[in-house]
């Protein structure tokens, strides 16, 4: 689902979560649970989550029990609360970029070091699929 255009993910897949967060807001759940009206609720989802921001939906549901989470784009990611208690995001040569995962006890991964330029290794990526080496850029 989009929030005025940032999309996060809502997830109220849940009998009670779904029946609580519809009933909070005006909608008579029953049914739900048989399927025959999941359209018109669906229809109804929608139109709820149109009432507020992405952000403000975060602000909200932050600290509940409620399955939802916003979709980042890279230059939110790094900054966002739970990515930064996991320490998911580590800094290289100035470079912010995905740590290893998963993560293991016994042997811990570590970036090597930081990404590598665009095209640095086209021709290397090249010869070991088979394909030969343009002479020139574009052929």
């Amino acid at each position: 689902m989009t929030f005025t255009g940032r999309p996060a993910t809502p997830a109220t897949l849940a009998v009670r979560e779904a029946r609580d967060f519809l009933f909070a807001h005006g909608t008579d759940y029953s049914g739900a649970v048989e399927g025959f009206r999941w359209p018109e609720l669906t229809d109804r989802l929608a139109e709820i989550v149109a009432l507020r921001t992405r952000d403000e939906w975060c602000a909200l549901l932050e600290g509940s029990d409620a399955c939802f989470s916003p979709v980042l784009g890279i230059e939110e990611a790094p900054a966002y609360s739970h990515n930064v208690a996991r320490g998911l995001f580590v800094e290289v040569e100035g470079i912010v970029q995905p740590g290893p995962v998963p993560r293991f006890s016994e042997t811990p991964g570590a970036v090597q070091g930081p990404p590598p330029i665009v095209g640095a290794h086209t021709d290397e990526v090249l010869r070991d699929w088979g394909v030969g080496v343009p002479d020139k850029l574009g052929e």
